[in-house]
């Protein structure tokens, strides 16, 4: 048995000489759990904390209030808020009407079809409506003109190898084959 003085509450107890190999190498030494968690949250929070970051100061963005923030967290933001109703506020005053997100530019064009005046939105609308787009498609779609037009074919003809043999054979295929009754 080996003896151990706890750094929490400076208690004086015995520990097994494995357990001593065990620990030994620590910096601190507990004689419980509740004494190894006070301890630990002594020496590891806030500037002791192996993780803690400097910190530095910014003004809250709506009402100049002095913050504390990480290095990491200034070079993502350049704005900073005390809270969420400093943060809604400034949102409310500042990202209203041209300086909103969602803000659509107002633009007028003219229909290709008829004429009319449309308000377009930012994708490339020509025509007032579905109707105008038909109606000119039916016009001007067709033909050479048309994106789907094949060398004047209204379908593509079977090959040779597509002869009466070839369609028997489908359809004894197809015979065989059970659909469900709807």
């Amino acid at each position: 048995m080996c003896i151990e003085h706890c750094d929490n509450c400076g208690r004086i107890y015995e520990i097994t000489k494995w357990k001593y190999n065990l620990i030994k190498k620590q910096l601190h030494h507990y004689c419980c759990k509740k004494c190894s968690d006070q301890g630990l949250s002594k020496y590891f929070s806030g500037k002791n904390s192996p993780f803690y970051q400097k910190r530095i100061e910014v003004r809250c963005s709506f009402c100049n209030k002095i913050l504390e923030r990480t290095k990491y967290l200034c070079k993502l933001n350049k704005i900073h808020f005390c809270n969420a109703k400093c943060y809604s506020k400034w949102q409310s005053k500042n990202r209203c009407g041209k300086n909103s997100f969602s803000f659509i530019k107002e633009i007028w064009n003219k229909c290709v079809y008829c004429g009319k005046k449309f308000l377009k939105r930012p994708r490339k609308y020509k025509f007032c409506g579905r109707e105008c787009q038909g109606k000119w498609n039916s016009k001007y779609l067709i033909k050479e003109k048309a994106p789907n037009f094949i060398n004047g074919n209204s379908y593509i003809p079977y090959t040779a190898e597509f002869n009466a043999s070839l369609k028997e054979q489908i359809g004894q295929m197809e015979s065989k084959i059970e659909y469900p009754p709807y």
